[in-house]
């Protein structure tokens, strides 16, 4: 009997670290021991609120001061970061010769995760006028040359983002997306499996012993769109949702890994043992496979492995049964290893 649920997912994702020095340079690789400038930007008060014209969305108000260093019309950079990792980029201009209490608001095209949020301030040189540059130039000893843009990276100060009434909120809703996703998935796996079933049956693609080759091969061209989509449909909701994927890595890893395992073991593994019975073969097909279809895998996909990492994902998301939310590291085997896991195989 052909095994029809395939369930979950590895990942090799590795959680960025949010941390750094206050006036971490990490861009231009350089230690904080070599830093040769002083405070630039003084922050004073950071709010997160939710958006008017759309409360899904937060918008972020800065208080700061400039360092009296920095002429008139110069341009400062702020960026947004989640984990280390730049969310959005916000500029603010001085217009005048007052450099304190100054203001700066903007919201970030993508939804915040409930967490804490942290700014990173430049001043870069190819962003100011000519006058301006010639301005900061002659200020070597403020602004080294060779230090530019003159990062300056804020971990004391938070931008706390959410309620703990919008982390239950959030932790449902993320609940529900692997749910839904996961079970889409296993779906697809479960409607090639039993038809491969029954092809291996005689009762489906096969007359008198040999293949009916149009049906199948429309059959299998429609299965890999629908994956296909679903594959798509990971990595759409990493761009919409940065802030939450990057929240919760691993288990983001496991799923996309799920559809590739799904995707190898019906199309890779299992049709072509099919197909020889038959005494034919994938290249006999002539299949063009589906743009956003994904059926590489470098490891021997089994159904113990499957069903172990579907309960990782719940685990790791807090639905079903297994579910328990916490996102770490888990224990135990890496892709490739110890149960379940089979020979190296190359991609096919």
């Amino acid at each position: 009997m052909l095994f029809r649920k395939c369930l979950s997912v590895k990942a090799l994702v590795v959680r960025a670290m949010a941390g750094g020095l206050v006036v971490a340079a990490a861009a231009k690789g350089f230690a904080k021991d070599d830093v040769k400038y002083g405070k630039i930007v003084e922050l004073l008060t950071l709010k997160a609120a939710p958006a008017k014209d759309n409360p899904k969305l937060t918008t972020i108000e800065i208080v700061f001061n400039l360092s009296p260093d920095l002429p008139k019309d110069v341009k400062m950079e702020f960026e947004l970061e989640y984990q280390s990792e730049e969310l959005e980029k916000a500029y603010f201009q001085l217009k005048d010769e007052n450099r304190k209490n100054l203001k700066l608001s903007f919201t970030p095209k993508t939804r915040l995760a409930v967490d804490e949020y942290f700014l990173r301030t430049r001043v870069r040189l190819d962003q100011q006028a000519e006058a301006v540059k010639e301005a900061i130039l002659k200020k070597e000893k403020v602004f080294p040359p060779d230090q530019e843009p003159w990062p300056m990276y804020y971990p004391d100060k938070p931008i706390k983002v959410g309620s703990k009434k919008d982390k239950e909120a959030e932790d449902q809703e993320v609940k529900e997306y692997f749910q839904r996703s996961c079970d889409a998935l296993m779906e697809l796996s479960n409607e090639f499996m039993e038809a491969m079933e029954a092809m291996d049956k005689g009762e489906k693609f096969v007359s008198e012993k040999k293949i009916d080759q149009k049906p199948l091969v429309d059959f299998i061209l429609g299965w890999m769109k629908k994956m296909g989509e679903q594959q798509a449909a990971l990595e759409n909701y990493a761009k919409a949702e940065p802030a939450l994927v990057r929240k919760r890595p691993v288990a983001y890893g496991y799923l996309g890994e799920l559809g590739r395992m799904i995707a190898k073991r019906c199309y890779r593994d299992t049709l072509p043992k099919i197909l020889a019975k038959y005494g034919s073969n994938l290249a006999n097909l002539k299949i063009t496979a589906d743009k956003n279809f994904i059926s590489s895998y470098r490891f021997r996909v089994r159904p113990v492995d499957l069903e172990n990492k579907y309960k990782e994902i719940a685990r790791l998301t807090g639905f079903g049964e297994e579910g328990e939310e916490g996102e770490e590291e888990p224990e135990g085997p890496k892709p490739g290893e110890g149960e379940g896991a089979g020979k190296d195989e190359k991609n096919q």
